[in-house]
């Protein structure tokens, strides 16, 4: 990342300064200073909200290969390329500069990864992601609270910051397990593409046993968790639109009080990428103070639009209380190596300065790529086969069309 030598100065007032605004950077910023904190939330993206691939749920697909949002993420499975090779999901880069997904590339071709599209625009990855709201077992919570000898983890304590951040539209006010005043709102899809198949009714029932007793209507409800069949629960207006960490911070910072004067001291700053985090102390035990960042459009590499010709400006801000790095599973630990905080041989082999030697820095990621159960049927089926996928106008004038997810 270049940039020119100029570091300018943002004003110092801010108690926090919050890298990231996605899930975790989104509504934790927001809550700060809807508790009278002056916060400022860097986002190295912009504000791409009013798109129609965000807004509409199940343009999501779409929305993970918006070059305006994305940012090209590739994961290894293997280090033995032969091996990787063979997965139809591997990713290559042609000799003409596009990609190619699966086995027998064009000559030529280098190995990628495997594609792991992540978001850079104000609400992060809310804003592009499948939008699957189902709790975690018990089990996955009470794990975590003994790992980490930290019983604040336990599955009680989780679900009750579900309930406090939940808005939940598809059950009655005061049902047990779930929030009705959370900034978070939850709603069920609309059926009718579903119940409208009588082929995909039938294959639903034949597939869980006893389905009077086994079709359940809430899959984040307090029972005792058991197999079946569930409607899926997704972060969705009444109308049928994304809700997601954007929409709590353009509320918060939106707000105004009656004389209107800003209501909360929330600060927004947009295609800012952090590279470098500031601190304070050389005696083994450094403090955190403010951030370096590059301010300008498409600043990184991952991003589809980047170009190395425009070098950004670079600037500093300081937090007289914590700088928080909410970045993501990625980059997190990137901006942590970047600062000199992870193995001391990874930093010293590209001459970053060890500041702490912590080696579990960008180690252990663990997630589920992949999902889905596939079947092969026996008959040609069509989901969407009367839908109006692309028709933006009917996207606008039909909010609550007919949909799997409330779409079109």
């Amino acid at each position: 990342m270049a940039s020119n030598h100029k570091v300018e100065l943002l004003p110092s007032d801010y108690e926090y300064v919050i890298v990231g605004s996605g899930a975790g950077g989104g509504p934790l910023s927001a809550n700060l200073a809807r508790h009278g904190h002056q916060v400022l939330l860097l986002e190295a993206g912009d504000d791409q909200g009013q798109s129609l691939m965000q807004k509409v749920p199940a343009f999501h697909i779409v929305a993970t290969e918006d070059p305006v949002i994305r940012w090209d993420f590739f994961v290894k499975h293997y280090d033995d390329e032969t091996q990787a090779a063979r997965d139809p999901k591997m990713t290559w880069g042609t000799p003409d500069g596009k990609m190619f997904i699966g086995v027998n590339p064009p000559p030529g071709s280098k190995q990628k990864g495997v594609y792991y599209p992540r978001a850079g625009t104000l609400g992060g990855c809310t804003a592009h992601n499948a939008l699957i709201t189902v709790l975690s077992p018990d089990e996955d919570w009470a794990r975590i609270a003994n790992i980490t000898n930290d019983s604040s983890w336990g599955p009680q304590q989780m679900k009750r910051y579900f309930e406090r951040l939940e808005r939940c539209g598809y059950l009655s006010e005061g049902t047990d397990g779930h929030g009705f005043g959370g900034w978070l709102e939850t709603n069920h899809a609309d059926p009718i593409v579903l119940t409208s198949k009588r082929t995909f009714v039938e294959a639903a029932l034949h597939a869980v046993p006893s389905p009077s007793k086994q079709f359940k209507d809430d899959v984040n409800s307090r029972e005792p968790q058991v197999e079946g069949a569930y409607e899926l629960t997704l972060p969705m207006s009444e109308r049928g639109r994304r809700s997601s960490a954007r929409n709590y911070l353009v509320a918060t910072a939106n707000a105004r009080n009656a004389d209107g004067s800003k209501k909360y001291p929330l600060h927004i700053r947009m295609r800012s990428l952090a590279t470098s985090i500031l601190f304070s102390g050389n005696d083994g035990k450094p403090k955190a103070i403010g951030v370096e960042f590059l301010e300008g459009k498409s600043m990184y590499k991952a991003d589809p639009t980047f170009d190395p010709k425009h070098a950004g400006i670079k600037r500093r801000v300081f937090a007289s209380r914590e700088v928080i790095v909410a970045g993501g599973s990625f980059n997190t630990p990137q901006l942590l190596k970047l600062s000199g905080i992870g193995p001391k041989e990874e930093l010293q082999k590209f001459g970053i300065p060890v500041r702490v030697n912590l080696p579990g820095v960008g180690y252990n990621l663990q997630d589920n790529y992949e999902y889905p159960v596939i079947y092969r049927c026996d008959q040609n089926l069509s989901i969407f086969q009367d839908s109006l996928f692309g028709s933006a106008g009917e996207s606008v004038s039909h909010p609550m069309g007919p949909g799997g997810q409330r779409t079109v």
